[in-house]
C-alpha cells in the first residue's frame, strides 16, 4: 500500500508556487527560493463524491478494490478504467462538451455546420454510453457511426 501522505513543496520567495515531487535540491526551480515541505493527504478521487472525475468500473467490495485505490492514488485512475476505455472517454467528454457547447455559443462566432459536427459528435457519444446497457437501432448505429467520423474535423477547433 502507498504512503497516506505526498510529499509537496511550497516556495516561501515566489508567490507560494507548489512542487509535487519526492525529491529536490532544495531550491525553487522558478526563482531558487527556499522550499517549504508539507504533507497533503492522498485523497482517493472515488471516495469523494465529485462527479465526472472517477470512472472506476469496480464495486467496493471488489477483491482488486485496494490495488485499484492505490493506483487511483498515484496516478489518477485504476486499471478498470480501460475496461471498456470507449465508454470511460464517453462519459468524460459529454459533460464537457456540453458545458464547452453552453459557454463558446456566448463567445463565439460559430458557422452552423461547425455546430450541427460538434451536436452529431455529442450523439455519438451519448449513443457508445446506450451501447452498454442497450443494443443500438440500426439508426442510432448510423448517427453514432456518422458522429464519430467528424471527430478528427472539429477535433483543433474545440476551444473558446
Amino acid at each position: 500500500m502507498s504512503n497516506k501522505f505526498k510529499i509537496d513543496y511550497v516556495c516561501r520567495d515566489c508567490g507560494g508556487v507548489l512542487y509535487n515531487t519526492d525529491s529536490f535540491d532544495g531550491t525553487c526551480e522558478v526563482c531558487g527560493g527556499s522550499l517549504l515541505k508539507i504533507n497533503t493527504p492522498r485523497i482517493d478521487p472515488k471516495s469523494t463524491g465529485v462527479p465526472n472525475i472517477c470512472f472506476s468500473l469496480t464495486d467496493l467490495d471488489d477483491e482488486r478494490e485496494e490495488k485499484f485505490r492505490d493506483q487511483r492514488i498515484n496516478r489518477g485512475f485504476d486499471d478498470s478504467e480501460t475496461w471498456s476505455l470507449d465508454y470511460t472517454i464517453a462519459e468524460f467528454i459529454i459533460p464537457r462538451l456540453e458545458r464547452y457547447n453552453e459557454l463558446s455559443n456566448k463567445v463565439l462566432e460559430r458557422d452552423d455546420q461547425f455546430i450541427e459536427k460538434i451536436d452529431k459528435f455529442l450523439t455519438a457519444m451519448k449513443l457508445s454510453v446506450k451501447d452498454i446497457d442497450d443494443e443500438l437501432s440500426e439508426q442510432e448505429r448510423c448517427q453514432q457511426a456518422e458522429g464519430l467520423e467528424v471527430f478528427p474535423e472539429i477535433f483543433r477547433r474545440l476551444w473558446w
